[in-house]
């Protein structure tokens, strides 16, 4: 999986087109961008690579699909329109899985829903979700889940947890109740899904003090480029990225931006401030925090019978019918190797490795 966060200032433009990393190996497959700046223009946009050509949704204006949010989406950019007001700033959470991987740490696809309680969705990998979300493509609000309090899931604005939507997760699948926001009969839904990634990907819960400087330390601590929060009482879901320049201010799914919301992201996790709509007291918070990285759970193989190349970014073990080694991510593989050689350093995408019998 490549993951990536990152903001943009909007140019007044019509259109203006958003460049991915230069290493990402296509387009985004799923995109999540909020207004940062402005209370008016603080509306959000999704994509999945599931909706139709030149659609994404805004689901704070509950309308559905439309056509001038996220309107393009190639191999290297993705084009916005309506979100690209002049020196307004934007962020976006954007990712994709890799060609090969056996069993990605992402997933994203589509649905019909069919009214009926506890139907299950295949996710079609054999992970259990930590993360689900779920847009409708008629008028809905988003919703989603990290699974910290039973059957409970939230949406994507301000309001309490609710029952009835997104209601559990098993290997493999997510569970979801009878609501019009996930199983109208006959509606199309488009979702994505996430599995927690050392370092990168996690989520859980914590209980608030009312304190600033509350801080968070996550269980495989990493310092997070973006943490989404939302509490089990009545209140915003709001999201805090680490390209923030006023300290502590963070956007929500709706509204204007809030101030002394996440203080610091730390080496371990991150730092709460006060606001109730984070850290009230006695009341319990899920949240979804990620980090930015490029491949780490790819496993890469090929087989042949004088010559393996690799075609992917990867962290993990690359084999062959020749080499039965690990290699490791960067290595410049250029010259013969025998058979059980070792190689210790990095390889990089699409070198050729050859067996010399």
């Amino acid at each position: 999986m490549q993951l990536y966060i990152n903001k943009y200032i909007g140019d007044g433009n019509a259109t203006q087109e958003i460049s991915v990393p230069a290493d990402w190996l296509g387009g985004p497959q799923i995109i999540s961008l909020q207004c940062h700046s402005n209370a008016v223009l603080d509306r959000n946009f999704h994509y999945t690579a599931d909706m139709p050509a030149g659609k994404s949704i805004m689901p704070w204006d509950n309308v559905g699909l439309i056509d001038d949010g996220i309107s393009a989406v190639g191999t290297s950019s993705f084009t916005v329109t309506d979100p690209n007001e002049n020196n307004e700033e934007y962020g976006y959470f954007i990712a994709r899985s890799l060609t090969g991987d056996s069993d990605h740490e992402f997933a994203h696809g589509s649905y019909t829903g069919d009214g009926i309680d506890n139907t299950d969705i295949s996710i079609g990998q054999t992970w259990t979700p930590v993360v689900v979300v779920v847009l409708r493509a008629g008028a809905s609000y988003p919703h989603f889940s990290c699974f910290q309090f039973g059957n409970y899931s939230y949406p994507l604005r301000a309001g309490s947890r609710v029952l009835d939507r997104i209601q559990s997760a098993a290997a493999g699948t997510f569970t979801i109740g009878t609501h019009d926001d996930v199983n109208a009969r006959d509606d199309t839904y488009y979702w994505y899904a996430f599995n927690t990634v050392d370092n990168h990907i996690e989520a859980g819960q914590y209980k608030g003090d009312g304190l600033a400087g509350h801080d968070i330390v996550l269980s495989d601590p990493f310092s997070p480029h973006y943490c989404l929060t939302k509490t089990e009482a009545a209140g915003w879901a709001t999201f805090h990225r680490w390209y923030l320049e006023t300290l502590g201010r963070a956007g929500n799914f709706g509204g204007s931006p809030l101030d002394d919301i996440i203080s610091a992201m730390n080496a371990d996790g991150f730092e709460l401030g006060s606001h109730n709509a984070i850290n009230q007291d006695g009341l319990f918070f899920s949240y979804f925090a990620a980090r930015s990285g490029n491949g780490w759970d790819d496993t890469v193989s090929a087989t042949a019978v004088a010559t393996a190349t690799i075609t992917a970014t990867f962290t993990d073990t690359v084999t062959s019918a020749a080499i039965t080694d690990s290699v490791s991510k960067g290595t410049a593989t250029s010259d013969a190797l025998s058979k059980g050689t070792s190689i210790s350093d990095s390889a990089t995408k699409g070198t050729a490795i050859t067996d010399a019998k």
